[in-house]
Order: structure tokens, then sequence, then C-alpha cells
């Protein structure tokens, strides 16, 4: 049975990957690189009113870790060059493998997707939970959050002040259960793409970021900045600002995973709320 090093990777469609465009030196498939899907996920949805819905239970798929197709395109997600960055720095150990639990996009806190009784949040756990039950060796070694642009953009008559604090309940309840559940690990987010960050939801966009940058100094994590990265419309000319380019995503996972090694061996704590 594969022992696996689960790296969980969570929050929205920069997490996902929607990174499109051209690169120098493209992921290639590794035998040791797995990602483990939901094959429901397809099913997962909105309804008129903006709410998730999920259509049929988890169902567990995992295959080799790949960039996906999109119209005939390939994709990027950063989980893939963090994980290219894990095993060619050598912290994956001959008899063990790495296993990339991946995120769902166009998601956050404000329309109860994610948090506490949330339909992705639950899905997460469940994945997370079933990778690990399939050898007790298995472990979580890092949590991988990029997310907010969803809720820089939701929930906009709330007053500033009062959304950061929301959103550093929510996130700091998310990531309290996840180090209770699976135990102390790197915790790591990013910023948004600069050009939709400083337009028409800048002033959300800093609330969000400094929720997220708070709530990751008081668990010992690290936030990666992106301010000098490219996005899609940089890139392809496509009229997307709020997703990273194809070559930035391989360049956000090298910048995790940076910062990752500089935490690794760091005494993670939950935070109280």
């Amino acid at each position: 049975m594969d022992k696996y090093d689960i790296v969980v990777l969570a929050g929205q469609s920069n997490a996902e990957g929607n990174g499109l465009g051209a690169v120098r030196r493209p992921y290639r498939e590794d035998p040791r690189v797995f990602a483990l899907r939901d094959k429901n996920a397809g099913l997962i949805g909105f309804d008129d009113k903006g709410l998730l819905r999920v259509g049929g239970d988890f169902d567990p798929d995992i295959t080799v870790a790949r960039e996906k197709v999109t119209g005939g395109k390939k994709v990027a997600d950063f989980g893939l060059s963090f994980a290219r960055e894990y095993v060619a720095n050598g912290l994956l150990k001959d008899d063990r493998k790495l296993l990339i639990v991946a995120a769902v996009g166009g998601t956050g806190f404000a329309k109860h997707q994610w948090g506490e009784t949330a339909v992705l949040q639950e899905r997460a756990f469940k994945m997370v939970d079933y990778a690990l039950s399939l050898n007790a060796e298995n472990k979580v070694v890092a949590f991988l959050w990029h997310q907010g642009e969803h809720d820089a953009y939701e929930n906009r008559d709330l007053s500033l002040k009062t959304k950061e604090a929301y959103y550093y309940e929510k996130f700091g309840n998310l990531v309290n259960k996840f180090l209770s559940e699976y135990g102390k690990m790197p915790v790591i987010a990013g910023g948004f793409c600069k050009e939709w960050a400083s337009g028409e939801f800048a002033e959300h966009c800093k609330v969000i970021t400094k929720a997220t940058k708070k709530v990751l100094k008081n668990v010992g994590g690290a936030f990666v900045t992106t301010d000098d990265l490219l996005y899609n419309n940089q890139d392809s000319g496509n009229g997307d600002n709020i997703h990273f380019c194809r070559k930035s995503i391989y360049v956000l996972g090298k910048r995790y995973f940076k910062a990752f090694t500089k935490i690794r061996f760091k005494a993670f704590t939950k935070i109280r709320l």
C-alpha cells in the first residue's frame, strides 16, 4: 500500500487552477505525485440564489497529477509546481509518494460555501480523512490556501472593519480545525492579482488580505506576495484580470514551497477567536 505525504490545496479558482499561456518548463507527470479529486465535483454547482449545492456523495479518484486541459489548452494550478519543488529538493522519501488534495473555484465564506458545516469545507475534510485512511503512515504535511476574491466581492454593504473581523473569524476557524484534526503543519496563503485587487474592490481586498495575514501570523504560518505576478489578460489578452497566468502560477507554487521550507519546523499553534 502506498504511503503518502499529503498536501491540501484549498480555496477557490486560483487554487483550483486557471492559469493560461506558455511556459518554458511545463510540468511533466511524475509517477511519485498524485492528485485526489472528487468524481462528483462536476455536480457541485450553484442555485439561482448563488448558494452552493452538491449533487452526489464524495466519490474519490486518485490519479497521477497532471495539468488539466480546458478548451484544448493546458491550465496550471500551483500545487503541481509546489510538488515539483518538494520532490526536487529531496523532501519526498524514497518509500513515499506525494498526494495533492484539490480545490473548487468561485467559492468563499460569504455564502456559506466554506465555514463550519459548509459544503466545501465538509467535502475537504472528507477528502483528507479518506487520504489518511489509506495507510496509517500517511500524513498531512502542508495546508496551502488561496482564496478571498469571492469574499472581497460579496457583502460590500458591510463596513470594512466588520468584513475584516468576519473573514478573520471564518478563516481562523478553518485553520484551527485543520490543525486540530491533522496535527501542527505549515499553513500558507497568498495575495491577489494586483490589477484586480487595485480596482473596484480595492478596499475590500485590503481588509481580506489584512485578516488573512493576521491569522497566519497568529498560527505561525506564512503569506506569499504576488504583486509582481502577471495575470491571464497580460499574458493571453483574454480580458481575465483575476486569475494568474500559467507562468505566474508556476512561480506561485515555487513561492509557496519557499515559504514552506522556512516555516516547516516551527511550532504551530491554534489561535483564540
